[in-house]
């Protein structure tokens, strides 16, 4: 892990159990207790979206605001007003937080994103995949690429709950929402040299009122602080919802995956630092093992 020193990390269920632990530097960047919950639900507009029985509590750094906030307010995050645009169209919203498009059919995310506290998946059913999705103050919410519905979700076997140990799911969709909304790539072998390398991440950022916008850095993050073979640390800056984002560089003009947002950290390189999910090689084969299963079946 280099000079990076790892901290605990909590995943916590009750809400004001979250908002406790959030001071002391370490829990997961979006946990909402109430079971299966998809922010596109608020489609008919921030109104609907901004229900106190809805929204999960905001989640973030020892001096997250209470107020509803937009991604401007997120030090080093802006608006993507334009989510149509590649490579912000093929990250979209999965309960409350976040998935990325790799494929036609499927989306990588977090584990915690899909499972309950013990690490088993929630009803599929219950879930859908809004790539794109917008729903910012004074605008009209929109899915430019409409809403898929989750059929199967494959959770690595390793995950138990406790993030960020494997943290990673795959979810399959009942139709082809990437073949419009594009992909981002998943690396033939596992990449290396991260720390010489420009990352880029980007999240949904889900304040009180429900509202939620792409939030992203407008240039690349400092390299990362701190790597092993199953983890990636870099610095901020996150937001509530950022669970299950990508964090990714860029290859021949494609953006290419290097690891899915599990959860905040601290570091003594940074106040705001993050936990990532790295697709190493075990994790590339089973995720093609995943892929190519629900192809033949």
């Amino acid at each position: 892990m280099g000079s990076y020193r790892r901290r605990r990390i909590l995943a916590v269920a009750v809400v004001v159990s979250i908002l406790a632990v959030s001071v002391l530097g370490a829990s997961t960047l979006d946990i909402d207790s109430t079971g299966p919950f998809d922010a596109g639900a608020g489609m008919e507009g921030s109104g609907a979206a901004a229900s106190a029985a809805d929204a999960p509590a905001t989640l973030g750094p020892p001096d997250w605001p209470d107020e509803p906030l937009s991604p401007e307010t997120v030090p080093g995050r802006h608006d993507v007003p334009n989510t149509t645009q590649y490579p912000y169209a093929t990250i979209g919203t999965v309960r409350s937080a976040t998935g990325v498009l790799v494929s036609e059919y499927h989306v990588l995310t977090a584990a915690h994103v899909v499972t309950n506290q013990q690490g088993e998946p929630y009803d599929p059913d219950t879930m859908t995949f809004t790539p794109g999705f917008r729903d910012a103050p004074g605008e009209p919410a929109v899915a430019p690429f409409g809403r898929a519905n989750v059929t199967e979700i494959h959770v690595h076997p390793e995950w138990n709950g406790d993030p960020p140990v494997d943290d990673l799911a795959l979810l399959v969709l009942d139709r082809p929402v990437g073949t419009d909304a594009g992909t981002m790539a998943i690396p033939d072998s596992a990449l290396g040299d991260v720390h010489t390398r420009s990352l880029f991440q980007a999240g949904y950022v889900h304040n009180v009122t429900g509202w939620r916008q792409i939030g992203s850095n407008p240039a690349p993050q400092p390299s990362a602080i701190g790597t092993d073979d199953g983890y990636h640390y870099y610095c901020g800056p996150l937001s509530n919802g950022d669970s299950g984002s990508p964090i990714w560089t860029e290859i021949d003009g494609r953006a290419t995956l290097l690891s899915i947002n599990s959860a905040f950290d601290s570091s003594e390189d940074c106040s705001n630092a993050a936990v990532g999910v790295r697709l190493n090689e075990q994790r590339l084969d089973r995720i093609r093992a995943w892929m190519n299963q629900d192809e033949t079946d």
